[in-house]
């Protein structure tokens, strides 16, 4: 699935909209898998989910998560709340894990990796930074 990128926030709802809407047919499906894992993680032995996380992340080196964040701040009994944070923590044997959070007029980028693949995360931060 591709999200087109809108400077105006109009715009960029209705063309989302119109990309995502194929996924209200797959509601069952999005679901289902949501309670395989569920009850999965209830009632199989550790050693049995550790193996398939193994398993399913081995083809991956990189993980990535853009979330867009809130557009005005968050009122709760008359005090803003403006910042939010957002971590994704990897798991098996993904290696990098970029995860990008847009809210408000800020930007921040979380990044954790393994230490036999990069020993300074910053380093790929600052690159990021730098053409943004």
């Amino acid at each position: 699935m591709t999200i087109p990128l809108e400077r105006e926030i109009h715009q960029s709802i209705k063309s989302v909209s119109k990309v995502t809407g194929g996924l209200r047919s797959k509601l069952a499906e999005v679901y289902a898998t949501y309670a395989l894992t569920y009850y999965s993680a209830m009632f199989l032995p550790y050693y049995l989910l550790n193996l398939t996380t193994l398993i399913s992340t081995k083809p991956f080196t990189m993980a990535f998560s853009n979330m867009p964040g809130v557009l005005k701040p968050i009122t709760v009994n008359g005090r803003q709340f403006l910042k939010t944070q957002s971590y994704i923590i990897p798991s098996g044997k993904t290696g990098i894990v970029i995860s990008c959070l847009s809210y408000l007029e800020y930007f921040k980028i979380t990044m954790i990796t393994d230490d036999s693949i990069m020993k300074d995360p910053q380093t790929l931060v600052d690159l990021i930074e730098k053409k943004i």
